[in-house]
């Protein structure tokens, strides 16, 4: 067996995996112990901070660099494969780490209902939903929105056809995020309020 390919399935997922739990993880804990004083300091920010769309935001970060349109919009196609494996797949780690750490975090210490955890997953699909069918190989939806694309770059070499693209996702992205987040942050005021003791 080669030792390339070798090097590829063993040693570089090891060193993508640490760098993601240190650096995302030490960020996301971070993080947590802030949002923790915060919400000590001020308990309806729990509550109200789940309307934020950070799922939009990581995952249209995800989307940039995944997708193919990254080697254009950043001109890393001069890179090593080496250096761009770590760009790429080193970030990815470290953002997904950072969140599910924070989250990890911040839900042990703040425990939500049952029903406000489903809106929660639901969001998190439904943002998922937009990167996969995008991004999915051989798929109509990938097809006809990166790969088009990619072919009028080719043919104008206009920078701004790709971020117009990146635009479009981050926008259904955000609307996907927000519209479930509104319900998730009613639901939840409305369990705080009735697990708030009534003065006697």
């Amino acid at each position: 067996m080669d030792r390339l390919p070798f090097l590829y399935i063993t040693a570089y997922p090891l060193i993508f995996w640490l760098t993601g739990l240190v650096v995302g993880g030490g960020l996301g804990w971070l993080a947590a112990y802030l949002l923790r004083a915060i919400f000590k300091a001020w308990p309806a920010g729990n509550s109200l901070s789940m309307i934020l769309p950070w799922r939009a935001l990581v995952f249209t970060l995800l989307w940039m660099l995944w997708s193919p349109l990254f080697y254009f919009a950043f001109h890393v196609r001069g890179l090593p494969p080496v250096t761009y494996d770590f760009v790429q797949i080193g970030a990815s780690l470290a953002l997904l780490t950072f969140i599910v750490t924070l989250a990890a975090l911040v839900r042990h210490w703040f425990p939500s209902s049952l029903v406000v955890r489903l809106v929660s997953g639901a969001r998190s699909l439904a943002v998922v939903a937009v990167m996969v069918a995008t991004l999915g190989i051989g798929t109509n939806a990938s097809e006809n929105f990166v790969h088009v694309i990619r072919v009028v770059f080719s043919t104008t070499f206009d920078i701004s056809i790709i971020w117009q693209g990146w635009l479009v996702v981050s926008l259904a992205m955000l609307t996907f995020d927000l519209l479930p987040g509104v319900l998730q942050t009613i639901l939840a005021f409305l369990a705080n309020r009735r697990n708030t003791p009534v003065p006697a």
